[in-house]
């Protein structure tokens, strides 16, 4: 049963208080009234030095859009970080909490500071405000926080969540490390395309077409290419833009279409093999962190299922899941599920005999993990040489369609 969501009408309270330290911390909370704000805070152990009272329309729009927004790892690292080492030096949570919102700049981990220190503030364990959050969160949060909470080892379990949330940060960085240069490359050829087509070669075309008996075929085609660009140009970028839209809305509103986009992208030549990898390698790590903390194998994989990032690879893991629970292997059950490769079900066998599932786990994600990087790498080695030979012929042929007809005019003058 999920649980109840408090009712949004609850006023809203910003406050300044002070601790037993002498430090002053600011942050915001819901409650009745004023003296259910005080309460709440001396029970933290905070001393009130002032509340007022935030009135809903008091955000603007761009603000509140960036509250609702998904928290950026990196964030969510440092939040790890500073509660790891609170809790160990004996601070109080709500304390805690209300020390990382005081100085926290991004207005998504603010909001969720805000939730998680209402929460925690009416008596609810921080696993269960977490899993409130689980939309602007890491999937793995609330159930490993929850296993710390369990087993009485909170810090530790901070401790080891900062270590994952940092791997799938360093991980997202050097991908898009990878594809950065590629892009801005092709993003200069097209913009140079596009100022060659649509402004500078109108302007030459009617000197161009007076040239001697009339302008050569690659110049004709040089034209009629400037043309087309001008013409069709604006509705060819309209019209990507309109299917981009399309399949996104699409795919965020039915999930028929969202499965078949996503098993479309697993089969897209050199893209396909690195989409799988990165999933993989998020699920086998992810997984491998939940059940090393003792959470269970079946929802260890519900879990893992939102740290895929792939409708066609989630139902797949459903169908693997299904067989978990009728009682299969987990070696098996991937292997029935006929979307994980050979390898990775191989080396979940070799940890399920070897008693060691949690390893193997481990072992599968920091393989694809490597892999991954590795095939970015060659990905982006063969783009350039390839944009460059694109560049390359681009401006070959307007030299030889634009510079040589000028030049064959000119040398037949005579002075």
């Amino acid at each position: 049963m999920s649980p109840a969501r408090w009712p949004s009408r609850v006023p809203l309270f910003a406050y300044r208080a002070v601790n037993a330290r002498g430090r002053v911390l600011r942050g915001r909370l819901e409650a009745r009234d004023l003296t259910d704000v005080t309460r709440a805070l001396r029970a933290a152990g905070l001393h009130p030095l002032g509340l007022v009272s935030v009135p809903p329309a008091r955000e603007g729009g761009m603000r509140r859009l960036a509250r609702r927004r998904r928290v950026p790892l990196r964030e969510l690292e440092h939040l790890c970080l500073h509660l790891e080492r609170a809790l160990d030096a004996g601070v109080p949570l709500l304390e805690a909490l209300a020390d990382a919102r005081s100085v926290t700049v991004n207005a998504a981990l603010a909001a969720v500071l805000d939730a998680l220190a209402q929460d925690v503030g009416r008596g609810h364990a921080l696993s269960e405000a977490l899993a409130r959050q689980e939309a602007r969160l890491d999937p793995v949060m609330a159930p490993l926080i929850r296993a710390g909470e369990e087993s009485g080892h909170l810090t530790q379990a901070f401790q080891t969540l900062g270590a994952h949330l940092a791997w799938r940060d360093d991980l997202k960085r050097r991908l898009g490390k990878a594809v950065r240069y590629p892009l801005l490359v092709l993003s200069v050829l097209a913009g140079v395309l596009f100022f060659l087509t649509g402004a500078v070669l109108p302007d030459l075309s009617t000197f161009l077409a007076g040239l001697g008996d009339g302008p050569p075929v690659q110049t004709r085609a040089l034209l009629a290419t400037s043309q087309a660009m001008g013409q069709l140009g604006p509705w060819i970028a309209l019209g990507f833009a309109l299917a981009g839209l399309g399949l996104t809305v699409g795919r965020r509103l039915s999930p028929e279409i969202a499965y078949r986009i996503d098993a479309l992208l697993l089969h897209l030549p050199l893209i396909g093999p690195l989409i799988r990898r990165l999933a993989l390698a998020r699920f086998a790590h992810g997984v491998a962190l939940l059940f090393q903390a003792g959470v269970a194998l079946p929802q260890c994989l519900a879990i893992g299922r939102g740290v895929l990032g792939n409708r066609c690879l989630a139902e797949a893991l459903d169908t693997a899941a299904a067989a978990v629970s009728a009682g299969h292997p987990l070696s098996e059950a991937l292997r029935l599920s006929g979307q994980f490769p050979p390898l990775v079900w191989r080396m979940v066998r070799v940890g399920e005999d070897g008693g060691d599932l949690a390893g193997a786990l481990e072992h599968v994600g920091r393989y694809h993990d490597r892999d991954a990087t590795e095939s970015s790498e060659r990905l982006v080695a063969l783009s350039e040489p390839l944009l460059l030979l694109v560049a390359g012929g681009l401006m070959a042929w307007i030299v030889w369609a634009v510079l040589l007809p000028v030049y064959d005019a000119l040398s037949g003058v005579s002075l």
